[in-house]
């Protein structure tokens, strides 16, 4: 019964989100003013935004 106590997860999916928010906090807190668009998406690896299915971020 132990052992199943001890069990550690991985889920390799979770760390690399854990990842990317990691880098838009350390980001973000060193950035002089808010971070724009072009700059997450960059941070988080997004090459192709042009995509029409690709979400965007409201400007109203």
């Amino acid at each position: 019964m132990h052992d199943l106590i001890a069990t550690h997860l991985h889920d390799a999916e979770l760390m690399d989100e854990i990842e990317l928010v990691s880098g838009l906090i350390v980001a973000a807190s060193a950035a002089p003013a808010p971070l724009d668009q072009a700059t997450v998406d960059r941070l988080l690896g997004l090459d192709d935004t042009t995509d029409p299915d690709f979400p965007t971020q409201r400007t109203d």
